[in-house]
């Protein structure tokens, strides 16, 4: 599996989340956001990429910011899933944040992937 298609899953995964904690059922959600019941299974389990728009259109009707979908959670997963067990292993092991600063900021810059 290409990482475009793990962060598809995870991702996907992320959304059912949401939607179980939110206590919605999976035929209400798909018709508030305008779409087949199937078509969000299929999401959910990251058999099909979910677009910008309809995740942005669940995550308002779930109630969650949009970057729950995207938080810490799934880039770690993403990370130990893809990355060789000694990188993977370094990551976790890290007592402090990532030491890549934009200068002047305090923010870390978050790494991106890309397919």
């Amino acid at each position: 599996m290409n990482k475009a298609s793990h962060l598809n899953a995870l991702v996907g995964a992320a959304l059912r989340e949401a939607r179980i904690a939110a206590s919605t059922e999976l035929q209400l959600l798909a018709f508030s956001i305008g779409i087949s019941y199937q078509r969000l299974q299929k999401y959910e389990v990251g058999k099909s990429r979910i677009p910008a728009t309809t995740l942005r259109l669940a995550a308002e009707a779930l109630g969650v910011p949009v970057e729950r979908f995207f938080g810490d959670d799934v880039v770690w997963k993403l990370a130990l899933e893809t990355l060789p067990a000694p990188s993977a292993l370094r990551l976790l092991t890290r007592s402090a944040p990532l030491p890549l600063q934009r200068e002047g900021l305090d923010d870390p810059v978050r790494p991106r992937f890309h397919e």
